[in-house]
């Protein structure tokens, strides 16, 4: 009977420990297991962030912020509850509470957009860092040079940036360089008929005067930059008129400028084969010296070049001949006849006015896909001087690159190398030779030893040429991932050595890479085992 009234006894009191009811009496003990519960898994929920699992790490914060709030319903006596409500800065695991609610978690939310998953691992680092402004502002600025990403994908990233960045607008180098721009690209003014009408019938009086009054060629040329002759052509008649007036003044050096002027009006009214008829007439090559430029920007857009080439014998100043020549080997250029043009220039005995006019003709064969002639051109450049070169970077790829003979020349390279891997190599090599102390070009030349599949030439440029500093660490990086892009994936190791190095550098260079990295050809399994160790949480 003892006995079964001491079994009763102690089963009366096991059961009455494990009621319900118990809650309410050991509140601390049950809210602390929760708590502590919730802790050991926010340390599982912290290696799936670093692991850039972040869905599933969202899942584990959010399960764990709501296992704490609730201590506070379920446990409102308890002293953690108490804590959870009258301390800012209790920490559970790792983190304080109030961060893994305000940060972390929207952080990680953020992390699974649809918007930013092409690049969700360097976006995570930039959270997360100390430095969050300069880390973000990075990315915004790659995001804006990225030209695989379109426009909507990237305003849909830029859009999600906390912070407020600076954008550097892109500004193409060859837009800084370009000396070629003509001065009668400058807007003029479009004439009304009635005020065409106006003009030819001033001009028929100016050819009435122009047998005693110079000033009226004059006239008839400054009203030619307005008078088209295939759409007026009474406007030829006009100038034939002024000539046979013109003929009759008796001074010969005042009669053939006279002329000279007339050929630059029929010149610039598009009557090309009347100005060279007029210019026939001129004895002293002086005398069309001085409306050498309305002559040279006109002549030789017709067939009639060859007649134009044999103004140039007339010249006697070498300097007026020199850009005669060249400006009449664009023009024939621009017709199509790349070949003559090139005979034109190699003409023209000053080398650097050469050099300019054989780049102008040959980038009009390289955008009308002439690549014979286009090297033809290139080939026939003096190489001792080669600032003519920088028009070619107009042509880059790398907005950002200095406008220097080496960057140039790499870009050349890069052109020709699609077509004539032998030329584009010999080139490449003269951009090596080229290169200044900031190796501004080194990225191109990189990239060109790629293209030329000379794999250990391009990892042994890239550690050649600066001393162990960040930039030389990023150079590397690229030519790793563009030999992963070829194929080469041993450049995974080189990547994984490099990063150890990069995550001692700045935030600017720790994102660089990271977008660098992400952006690549590598499986995601090896993006993460890269980039890992710059994330922490």
């Amino acid at each position: 009977m003892k006995s079964l009234l001491y079994t009763i006894t102690i089963s009366t009191l096991f059961l009455t420990a494990c009621s319900p009811t118990d809650a309410k009496k050991n509140p601390d003990k049950e809210a602390s297991e929760q708590f502590v519960r919730a802790a050991l898994q926010l340390y599982d929920a912290k290696k799936l962030a670093e692991d850039f699992q972040f869905q599933k790490a969202f899942d584990e914060f959010s399960d764990i912020a709501n296992k704490v709030d609730s201590i506070v319903s379920t446990y409102p006596s308890s002293t953690i509850a108490l804590r959870l409500v009258s301390e800012d800065n209790v920490k559970i695991g790792a983190f304080k509470f109030d961060f893994l609610k305000a940060n972390v978690i929207p952080t990680m939310k953020e992390l699974t957009s649809q918007d930013i998953a092409s690049i969700a691992r360097t976006w995570s680092i930039a959270s997360f860092s100390n430095k969050k402004d300069v880390a973000f502002n990075e990315i915004a600025n790659l995001v804006q040079n990225d030209t695989s990403l379109s426009p909507e994908q990237k305003q849909n990233i830029l859009q999600k940036v906390p912070v407020k960045v600076s954008l550097k607008k892109p500004q193409h180098v060859a837009k800084e360089i370009n000396k070629y721009e003509s001065e009668q690209n400058v807007q003029k003014k479009i004439l009304s008929d009635n005020e065409i009408q106006q003009l030819l019938k001033e001009a028929e009086k100016n050819a009435k005067y122009c047998s005693y009054e110079l000033s009226a060629s004059e006239q008839l040329l400054k009203k030619s930059e307005n008078i088209n002759v295939a759409k007026y052509p009474q406007f030829s008649k006009i100038l034939r008129n002024a000539l046979e007036k013109a003929s009759q003044i008796s001074i010969i050096s005042l009669r053939e400028k006279a002329f000279a002027t007339l050929a630059a009006a029929a010149a610039k009214s598009g009557d090309e084969t009347l100005a060279l008829e007029i210019i026939s007439y001129i004895k002293n090559p002086d005398a069309f010296e001085n409306v050498f430029k309305s002559l040279a920007d006109t002549l030789g857009k017709t067939k009639n070049y060859p007649s134009a080439l044999a103004i140039a014998s007339k010249l006697k100043n070498e300097d007026i001949k020199n850009k005669f020549l060249s400006t009449l080997s664009i023009n024939v250029a621009n017709q199509g006849r790349v070949q003559p043009a090139i005979e034109i220039a190699k003409q023209i005995k000053d080398i650097k006015i050469k050099n300019d006019a054989l780049c102008q003709i040959s980038m009009i064969a390289y955008d009308s896909k002439d690549i014979s002639n286009f090297i033809n051109a290139i080939t026939n450049i003096d190489a001792k001087n080669l600032e003519c070169l920088k028009v070619f970077l107009k042509y880059s790829k790398n907005i950002n690159i200095s406008p220097s003979v080496a960057s140039a020349t790499a870009t050349l390279a890069e052109m020709i190398i699609p077509t004539n891997k032998k030329f584009g190599e010999i080139l490449n090599n003269m951009a090596i030779k080229n290169e200044d102390n900031n190796n501004s070009s080194a990225s191109i030349i990189i990239s060109n030893f790629i293209a030329l599949d000379k794999y250990k030439d391009a990892v042994a440029y890239a550690e050649k040429i600066s001393e162990n500093t960040p930039q030389k660490r990023m150079l590397i990086a690229q030519t790793a991932v563009w030999n992963i892009a070829k194929g080469k994936e041993d450049a995974v190791n080189t990547l994984n050595k490099l990063v150890n190095q990069i995550k001692l550098e700045d935030i600017s260079v720790q994102i660089q890479f990271s977008y660098l990295v992400e952006t690549s050809k590598l499986s995601d399994d090896e993006k993460n085992k890269i980039l890992k160790p710059l994330f922490k949480l």
